[in-house]
């Protein structure tokens, strides 16, 4: 119903510590980059190529997640960290 006003809420996720509530923004989830979520932090796809760099990921498909914290800074988790996963490319050259 509200759906119109709030956008999509999916890539918004909230985290109550005590009383307060933080605003954390999705901006990569599962190596896809939601270009909604870049377009409400005024980013672009080039910023973001940047702030991956920084974090020694090389593409977006090589990020499980990448969230945009209140003060501006980036928390990236590189798909590489994720237990059982071996990178974008772990089924291509996986051997039978």
């Amino acid at each position: 119903m509200f759906e119109w006003l709030l956008g999509d809420w999916r890539s918004v996720g909230f985290v109550a510590l005590s009383t307060t509530l933080i605003y954390l923004s999705v901006v990569i989830r599962d190596g896809e980059a939601l270009v909604a979520s870049l377009r409400r932090a005024h980013m672009t796809e080039a910023d973001l190529a940047t702030v991956l760099g920084q974090h020694g990921v090389n593409d977006t498909s090589d990020a499980e997640l990448v969230v945009l914290e209140p003060r501006g800074a980036f928390a990236v988790i590189p798909r590489s960290s994720v237990p059982g996963n071996q990178g974008a490319d772990a089924d291509q050259t996986a051997t039978p």
